[in-house]
């Protein structure tokens, strides 16, 4: 009945106007069944606009180096993961940014000129107008040895492990183990993990040893070893080496990879929040995990229905809840950490000598 209905609308508009674009619009009722959703045409006119943006990345940039990676910028920002902290409202605690450091995430994220960033940082390299440099920069303030521990890439490192473990715990009901010294034996100081999920946990045939890494693709050295802006060749790359490590330790030890007791998995992050090989299917291992504990066949409550206080209109899923809570996560350490030192910059900067005043004093 309702199909009937809406045919006889459409008849009626057709029959109302001979206007030939009025008459493409107003489609046939067969033509309407078959008619794309609203969300695939939005995304085509998205993807559609992102190929446009990278063919044109670093339209004005100084120099072709600089153009490369414009375009893996643009390029990263395009892969799953990356965007998600924009989606993500000030609701919990969790998403709420201050204005500054939210400023400097847009900024970034469309490379608009970050304003007042010095002209070289402290290591001596000149800085780019997106704060990029910064994001590889291993100028350590606080110093070295132990020290190094409380840099910026340290931080940033350690607050992803903390907030996937608390994800694990909240959503998944599991708890990650930090202790993974002595897993090697004869190498008490290598730390082959960052996490450590039981076998039991994820159903899998050993024990699972997740290692952290977040990586900068439009970094200078990364970006010339990526000239034609592959998408996540990055993490790509930083997954390969992290296993090649792995690797020689244990050979180091006469045991092949195969035998070891355990398995490494490298959960690569690119700076923007998209996630690398391992991590999306680290996300489909949750994912799998978390409906296990709904009955099958059931429909899955929204985190509202189960009295998430954290649920947020755009995050009332698991999925897109740890998407955005992950890329809130690292982009606004990256924005914080460009805030910190551009302020810091400023108060080293020497200050303007100030004009004498000329004292006109009258002889006595």
């Amino acid at each position: 009945l309702v199909d009937q209905e809406l045919a006889q609308i459409v008849n009626e508009l057709r029959e109302r106007t001979e206007d030939t674009t009025t008459n493409k619009l107003c489609l046939k009722i067969e033509e309407i069944q078959d008619f794309p959703t609203q969300k695939t045409m939005s995304r085509a006119v998205y993807d559609n606009k992102a190929e446009q943006l990278i063919k044109e990345a670093g339209a004005g940039a100084p120099d072709a180096q600089t153009r490369l990676r414009c375009k893996n910028w643009l390029v990263s920002q395009s892969q799953v993961g990356a965007g998600a902290q924009f989606k993500a409202l000030p609701g919990p605690e969790k998403f709420k940014i201050e204005d500054t450091t939210f400023r400097i995430m847009i900024q970034q994220f469309l490379m608009i000129t970050i304003p007042d960033l010095p002209k070289k940082c402290q290591c001596g390299a000149d800085m780019d107008r997106w704060g990029l440099h910064w994001i590889d920069c291993m100028q350590c303030e606080t110093g070295n040895g132990r020290d190094v521990q409380k840099s910026w890439h340290y931080q940033r490192h350690n607050d992803l492990r903390d907030a996937h473990i608390k994800i694990c715990k909240k959503y998944l009901g599991l708890t990650l183990s930090t202790k993974s010294q002595n897993a090697i034996q004869g190498q008490p100081y290598l730390m082959p993990g960052d996490s450590i999920a039981n076998a039991e946990f994820f159903d899998t045939q050993k024990d699972q040893y997740f290692d952290y890494t977040i990586v900068n693709p439009a970094g200078p050295s990364n970006s010339k070893h990526n000239p034609q802006a592959v998408p996540l060749k990055t993490t790509q790359t930083a997954e390969v080496r992290k296993m090649k490590e792995f690797a020689d330790a244990l050979f180091a030890k006469q045991v092949h990879i195969d035998d070891a007791p355990f398995e490494k998995k490298p959960l690569a992050f690119e700076i923007t929040g998209a996630m690398g090989k391992g991590m999306k299917e680290h996300v489909k291992q949750m994912l799998r995990k978390y409906l296990g504990r709904f009955t099958e066949g059931s429909l899955v409550p929204t985190l509202q229905q189960q009295g998430d206080e954290d649920h947020t209109w755009t995050a009332n899923s698991f999925t897109p809840m740890l998407q955005q809570t992950l890329a809130v996560n690292i982009t606004r350490g990256v924005a914080q950490m460009i805030k910190t030192r551009r302020r810091d910059a400023k108060s080293d900067r020497p200050a303007r000598p100030q004009a004498r005043r000329s004292l006109h004093m009258s002889q006595h």
